[in-house]
């Protein structure tokens, strides 16, 4: 059965088979398919997570970025408390933020990060491809990396990707840009003739003939008879004992 594709779209599923059969596997089983994992940060109890400190509005810092911040704005009434404060206890650099620098939402919290599964990108057919994502959109995401999966008793994928798998070379050739070329046959005597071709329409009907390149033409298989430029064509195989 002959499918009437592009060749755009040919080469495309061409490229896209290359790919899919010689790109790493991560570790996963067939049938693969990539997602983008990112790093999620959330409040979390005392034991489960790293300190930080809250100052309000959504943002925390690391105490080393308090503590700059608390260096460069503290008024100089406050400057001999500020030099009693241990700079590595979180308490109490949040509390004297707090109390001396005027902000009631300042304390300490205690942060967790996670790795999750994006779920606004959806599923990516090659690492390539969902790399690319990550190198033009990652400002979306935080920390983003490629992270491989199996489609797991995904019946249809599986068989989608197969199918692009074994994909072969097309035979057919475009009747535009490329003439079969001539042989020598004794029932012709010197007109330079092509072997037997079937030609395919633009309506989808298929022709044996052959090309006369003496006059540029498409002709019947006998040689005889013009016929118009076919879409395209391919060679037929000749049984043994063949002529044509």
């Amino acid at each position: 059965m002959l499918v009437d594709i592009p060749q755009e779209d040919y080469e495309f599923l061409k490229g896209l088979q290359h790919e899919l059969l010689n790109q790493t596997d991560d570790g996963q089983a067939d049938p693969i398919f990539w997602g983008v994992m990112e790093r999620i940060e959330f409040a979390a109890p005392e034991d489960c997570g790293e300190p930080q400190i809250y100052l309000g509005d959504g943002y925390y810092d690391t105490i080393e970025s308090v503590v700059a911040l608390i260096n460069d704005q503290i008024e100089d009434e406050y400057k001999e408390e500020w030099e009693a404060v241990d700079k590595m206890d979180y308490n109490e650099v949040a509390e004297f933020h707090r109390e001396r620098m005027g902000n009631e939402e300042t304390r300490v919290v205690y942060i967790k990060e996670m790795d999750v599964l994006s779920k606004n990108t959806g599923a990516f057919l090659t690492k390539r491809a969902c790399r690319e994502y990550i190198d033009k959109y990652g400002y979306n995401h935080s920390k983003p990396r490629t992270f491989a999966m199996t489609a797991y008793r995904n019946f249809e994928y599986d068989h989608l990707l197969k199918i692009i798998k074994s994909i072969g070379e097309s035979p057919w050739i475009d009747a535009k840009k490329h003439k079969p070329d001539a042989v020598e046959q004794k029932e012709f005597g010197a007109r330079k003739l092509s072997r037997q071709v079937l030609a395919v329409y633009d309506d989808g009907k298929c022709h044996v003939e052959m090309y006369d390149h003496d006059c540029d033409c498409w002709r019947w298989a006998n040689g005889y008879g013009q016929m118009h430029e076919p879409k395209m064509w391919r060679y037929i195989d000749i049984p043994e004992g063949g002529t044509k």
